[in-house]
């Protein structure tokens, strides 16, 4: 299982069969740790403190974008402009929600912060893109997109 691990994590196959990749790298890690579970029984020591760390770190977002997804039915595209001679960039303005301009989720002063986007109709996974706006029009943040 090792081998199919090195031979999926080559860069040409990342970057031509990244599902393969992908599927390849949670099956096989998932199998590995179960397979290690059960010929060591200590293992759970040495996995516990990475375990909890990642959950940590990930359970915080994944119910932030549940709750903006589900209950404030997230943000709706407002605007999205083709930029000529960019290499493809595509701007897309997208409108906030909440009555407060973005105030009370520190969204009005944004230059150099970024957002989470989760598409759910492509992935539930979501992905950091950096943001700006103009403080005279804080209903509206803008990201820069380039599709690879």
């Amino acid at each position: 299982s090792f081998i199919m691990l090195g031979i999926a994590s080559l860069w040409w196959v990342r970057r031509r069969f990244y599902r393969v990749f992908y599927f390849i790298h949670v099956t096989l890690s998932v199998l590995i740790l179960f397979c290690l579970a059960m010929h060591y029984n200590k293992m759970i020591y040495y996995l516990a403190p990475s375990l909890l760390t990642y959950m940590a770190s990930n359970m915080p977002i994944l119910f932030e974008s549940m709750y903006k997804s589900w209950w404030q039915r997230g943000a709706q595209i407002s605007k999205v402009v083709f930029i000529p001679d960019s290499g493809g960039c595509v701007e897309i303005s997208l409108q906030l929600n909440d009555h407060s301009g973005g105030k009370d989720i520190g969204i009005v002063d944004s230059v150099g912060k970024y957002i989470r986007l989760t598409v759910p109709q492509i992935s539930c996974k979501s992905h950091p893109f950096s943001i700006f706006s103009s403080p005279s029009d804080p209903e509206n943040i803008k990201m820069l997109v380039r599709p690879r």
